[in-house]
């Protein structure tokens, strides 16, 4: 079960960073070689990664984490199989439990009264906890594009 949640987050983080890649263009690399021929003796080989090319992509590649996270989180039946399903508090993180997603859907079909109205109250605070991350990372995808 763990390789497909690993699969989830890597499959949108190759694919945003090499969204993220592709605005490095030719032509700016190929503006690098100058420079890099001067600074290649004081600062080293690397200096053109480290000095231009995370700073460009830096942020487009942690926004590809934010959203590959962000996919994990919503996958509610990899994670409920994942960390077992117990409808029991956690003693520790290697114990199995339960996520509020893989409650809603378990308990929603039964649910009648205070227990409705408690599933739809944790169904509200997963859209916020979403709408967070969507905002953190349409603020990040913004500095990339200024950049």
């Amino acid at each position: 079960m763990k390789a497909e949640l690993h699969w989830y987050v890597a499959q949108v983080m190759t694919g945003s960073e090499q969204e993220t890649a592709r605005k490095l263009t030719d032509a700016g690399m190929e503006a690098l070689a100058p420079v890099q021929i001067l600074h290649e003796r004081r600062h080293g080989k690397w200096w053109p990664i480290r000095r231009v090319v995370f700073p460009t992509a830096g942020s487009g590649v942690f926004s590809a984490y934010i959203l590959a996270i962000g996919r994990a989180l919503g996958e509610t039946m990899t994670v409920t199989m994942l960390i077992g399903n117990t409808n029991q508090i956690p003693t520790s993180l290697t114990t199995t439990g339960n996520t509020m997603a893989s409650i809603i859907a378990n308990q929603f079909g039964e649910a009648d009264g205070l227990k409705l109205s408690a599933l739809i109250a944790i169904g509200l605070i997963l859209f916020l906890i979403t709408a967070i991350i969507n905002l953190i990372g349409k603020i990040l995808i913004r500095r990339a594009q200024h950049v």
